[in-house]
């Protein structure tokens, strides 16, 4: 699979699992000063080893070690459903896992050849808009979290 391709899988995985999450864009970005000492990467940031697929692969579930409204940082666990859609996080982070394979403490999601970071996601995010022909103003890094509590209080799931 060439690079392209594999940040295409990487950054769809991100969106659809973001969503799914309501996750924050920290949650599952990075900065460089993330990387330099590897072991408090993995002490607070996502790896491929915070995943975990139920027997039945009915969901998945995710572990952030770290979240803003964790304040003990005990760590929050976040229930991803199967959507049987296109858009489904949990088909999406096994066919990620499968075709891009690295390791446990691996990055969970990455781009090839730069940071998974806030400005490059962003930025990603932004071209891929432009290329569908979406106007970008009005995305932002609160988007996927804000647009996953909007969906569901529209559907009915949440009150408030």
């Amino acid at each position: 699979m060439t690079t392209n391709l594999l940040d295409d899988l990487n950054f769809a995985t991100a969106c659809w699992v973001a969503f799914a999450g309501f996750l924050r864009l920290g949650e599952f970005t990075y900065k460089t000063e993330d990387l330099s000492i590897r072991s408090i990467f993995s002490a607070t940031k996502l790896t491929r080893s915070d995943v975990r697929f139920s027997p039945s692969l009915d969901h998945a579930q995710l572990t952030l070690k770290r979240s803003k409204t964790d304040r003990r940082h005990e760590g929050v666990q976040i229930i991803l459903a199967k959507t049987g859609d296109g858009a489904c996080p949990v088909d999406a982070l096994r066919k990620l896992l499968l075709l891009d394979p690295r390791g446990p403490d691996a990055l969970l999601f990455s781009f090839g050849r730069r940071l998974f970071s806030r400005n490059n996601f962003l930025s990603t995010l932004s071209t891929k808009l432009r290329t569908l022909g979406i106007p970008t103003h009005g995305y932002s890094g609160h988007s996927f979290r804000k647009g996953a509590a909007q969906y569901a209080h529209d559907s009915g799931i949440l009150d408030d």
